[in-house]
């Protein structure tokens, strides 16, 4: 208990909505780690493909983000107990920041919303 309350662990920066049910992820909270590929034969620990320096969308559905600026590290990950982990059962998009919080959770990819978190609204993102 002491070795999460030095770690920081636990911190949550919800949005001023008041936060998610108990339970459940949502924006602000710090991005869940687990082993993700186990099912298609690689195997690795979600945490390990954040980029530490700048933002990184992983992408747990067939959706197109590879026009996004460089400022923004994409990762695929091909496994619903990694989506359903992040609360996207049915696939979607989850934007990590450099310090491991979520910026942006969503079943689609919204690209003026994640302008928003990156740029401060500068809807130029993608080329």
């Amino acid at each position: 208990m002491l070795t999460r309350a030095i770690s920081q662990l636990d911190v949550s920066y919800h949005d001023g909505s008041g936060a998610a049910p108990h339970g459940r992820v949502a924006v602000g909270d710090r991005a869940p780690d687990l082993t993700v590929g186990a099912a298609t034969g690689w195997s690795v620990r979600l945490h390990d493909l954040l980029d530490d320096d700048g933002y990184t969308l992983l992408v747990f559905a067939d959706i197109d983000a590879d026009d996004l600026c460089e400022r923004v590290q994409v990762a695929r990950i091909p496994d619903p107990a990694a989506a359903a982990a992040y609360g996207l059962p049915d696939g979607g998009v989850a934007l990590v920041r450099p310090d491991g919080y979520l910026a942006y959770l969503g079943a689609e990819l919204d690209r003026e919303a994640l302008a928003g978190q990156l740029f401060a609204g500068d809807a130029r993102i993608c080329r």
